[in-house]
Protein backbone atom coordinates (compact mmCIF):
# COMPACT_ATOMS: atom_id res chain seq x y z
CA UNK A 1 0.00 0.00 0.00
CA UNK A 2 1.14 3.43 -0.57
CA UNK A 3 0.17 6.71 0.91
CA UNK A 4 -1.77 9.28 -1.01
CA UNK A 5 0.36 11.95 -0.38
CA UNK A 6 3.41 11.99 2.11
CA UNK A 7 2.02 12.52 5.63
CA UNK A 8 -1.46 10.70 4.97
CA UNK A 9 -1.88 7.37 5.65
CA UNK A 10 -4.60 4.64 5.65
CA UNK A 11 -5.85 2.88 8.31
CA UNK A 12 -4.21 -0.42 7.49
CA UNK A 13 -1.01 1.09 6.30
CA UNK A 14 -0.93 3.33 9.71
CA UNK A 15 -2.28 -0.39 11.69
CA UNK A 16 0.90 -1.85 10.09
CA UNK A 17 3.24 0.88 10.84
CA UNK A 18 2.17 1.07 14.83
CA UNK A 19 2.55 -2.69 14.61
CA UNK A 20 6.07 -2.99 13.61
CA UNK A 21 7.17 -0.21 16.19
CA UNK A 22 5.51 -1.49 19.40
CA UNK A 23 7.20 -3.24 21.78
CA UNK A 24 6.99 -6.56 21.82
CA UNK A 25 5.76 -6.99 25.37
CA UNK A 26 2.96 -4.97 24.48
CA UNK A 27 -0.15 -5.34 23.04
CA UNK A 28 0.12 -4.54 18.90
CA UNK A 29 -2.77 -2.39 17.57
CA UNK A 30 -5.22 -3.39 14.39
CA UNK A 31 -6.79 -1.03 12.06
CA UNK A 32 -10.28 -1.86 14.12
CA UNK A 33 -8.10 -0.39 17.13
CA UNK A 34 -7.26 2.72 15.45
CA UNK A 35 -11.25 3.45 13.60
CA UNK A 36 -12.92 3.08 17.48
CA UNK A 37 -10.26 5.46 18.42
CA UNK A 38 -11.04 7.89 15.52
CA UNK A 39 -14.41 7.59 16.61
CA UNK A 40 -14.42 8.16 20.14
CA UNK A 41 -12.61 11.66 19.62
CA UNK A 42 -8.95 10.64 20.19
CA UNK A 43 -7.79 11.53 17.16
CA UNK A 44 -8.37 14.03 14.95
CA UNK A 45 -12.17 15.54 15.37
CA UNK A 46 -12.73 15.60 11.76
CA UNK A 47 -12.36 11.67 11.82
CA UNK A 48 -15.29 11.00 13.94
CA UNK A 49 -17.75 11.16 11.85
CA UNK A 50 -15.54 10.63 8.51
CA UNK A 51 -16.99 7.96 6.30
CA UNK A 52 -14.79 4.61 5.61
CA UNK A 53 -13.41 5.03 2.84
CA UNK A 54 -12.36 8.95 3.70
CA UNK A 55 -10.45 7.57 6.87
CA UNK A 56 -6.78 9.09 6.36
CA UNK A 57 -4.65 9.73 9.19
CA UNK A 58 -1.80 12.79 9.20
CA UNK A 59 1.15 12.42 10.67
CA UNK A 60 -0.05 14.07 14.08
CA UNK A 61 -2.64 11.60 14.31
CA UNK A 62 0.15 9.13 13.80
CA UNK A 63 1.86 10.74 16.59
CA UNK A 64 -1.46 10.36 18.89
CA UNK A 65 -2.20 6.88 18.30
CA UNK A 66 1.14 5.70 18.74
CA UNK A 67 0.98 7.54 22.25
CA UNK A 68 -2.76 5.97 22.40
CA UNK A 69 -1.55 2.47 21.55
CA UNK A 70 1.52 2.76 24.13
CA UNK A 71 -1.26 3.92 27.02
CA UNK A 72 -3.29 0.65 26.14
CA UNK A 73 -0.25 -1.45 25.71
CA UNK A 74 0.83 -0.81 29.44
CA UNK A 75 -3.23 -0.81 30.81
CA UNK A 76 -4.89 2.42 30.62
CA UNK A 77 -8.24 2.42 29.74
CA UNK A 78 -9.69 3.99 26.83
CA UNK A 79 -12.11 6.22 29.23
CA UNK A 80 -8.70 7.24 31.16
CA UNK A 81 -7.12 8.20 27.93
CA UNK A 82 -10.03 10.08 26.98
CA UNK A 83 -10.84 12.14 30.17
CA UNK A 84 -7.14 12.97 30.04
CA UNK A 85 -7.20 14.51 26.50
CA UNK A 86 -10.17 16.09 27.21
CA UNK A 87 -8.68 17.59 29.94
CA UNK A 88 -5.65 18.81 27.87
CA UNK A 89 -7.89 20.10 25.22
CA UNK A 90 -8.98 22.59 28.05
Amino acid sequence: TTTIFPGAYKVPEAARYLYVTTRLDLRKPTPRDLIRWMRLGLASQHLINAPGRELLIDFEDLVSMRIISFLHGIGISTDKIRKARNISKD
